[in-house]
C-alpha cells in the first residue's frame, strides 16, 4: 500500500511540474499582441547565440528577440528595410511609445520557441530553479522506481529524465 501511495505522489509531483511549464508557456502565448513595422536598424549581440535588437520605423522603442537557446539558431537573420511581423506581450504594449527595450516574440514565425525560452530561461536564477526542481523530480521518481519496481514508475522515471535533459540542453 505504501509503494502505491509513493508512486501516486511522485506521479502527481511530476505532472504538476510539467503542467506548470506547459501552462506558463500557454499563458504567455495567449497574451501576445501583433506588431508590424519596417526594420530601420538591427543590433546583433556578440554571444554564441545572437540576440537581435530591432529598431522599427513606426515605434520609438526597441524590440529584443527573447530566444536565447539552441533552438534560436534555427531562426533566420532579420533584414534591414524589410517589413516584419512579430508579437509582444499585452503588458508591454504601453512601452512601445517610450524609448525602452520591449521583448519580441515570434520573429519569423518561431513564436512557441520564444515563449518556451521566455518561460524557462528569463533569468539565470529562474532557470536554475527550474533545473533543480526537474532534477529533484528525477531523483524522486528514481526512488519510487527503486521502492516499487513497477513498469509505470519506470516509464514516469524515464519520461522525467528526458524532460530534465531537454530542459537542460535546449
Amino acid at each position: 500500500m505504501r509503494k502505491r501511495k509513493l508512486f501516486y505522489f511522485s506521479l502527481c509531483a511530476t505532472l504538476l511540474f510539467w503542467f506548470y511549464v506547459i501552462f506558463k508557456i500557454a499563458a504567455v502565448y495567449n497574451a501576445l499582441q501583433p506588431i508590424q513595422g519596417t526594420v530601420t536598424q538591427i543590433k546583433k549581440s556578440s554571444n554564441r547565440i545572437p540576440v537581435y535588437i530591432l529598431h522599427l520605423q513606426q515605434y520609438k522603442s526597441r524590440f529584443k528577440s527573447v530566444g536565447n537557446g539552441t533552438l534560436s539558431l534555427l531562426k533566420p537573420v532579420p533584414k534591414v528595410n524589410k517589413e516584419v511581423l512579430f508579437y509582444i506581450r499585452e503588458q508591454d504594449k504601453a512601452k512601445t511609445r517610450q524609448n525602452d527595450i520591449v521583448p519580441a516574440f515570434g520573429l519569423h514565425h518561431y513564436t512557441l520557441v520564444d515563449c518556451y525560452y521566455f518561460t524557462v530561461r528569463p533569468s539565470l536564477g529562474q532557470h536554475l530553479l527550474i533545473m533543480i526542481i526537474g532534477f529533484m523530480t528525477c531523483c524522486f521518481n528514481a526512488i519510487t522506481y527503486a521502492a516499487s519496481k513497477t513498469k509505470g514508475s519506470w516509464y514516469v522515471f524515464i519520461a522525467s529524465l528526458l524532460v530534465f535533459f531537454l530542459l537542460m540542453l535546449l
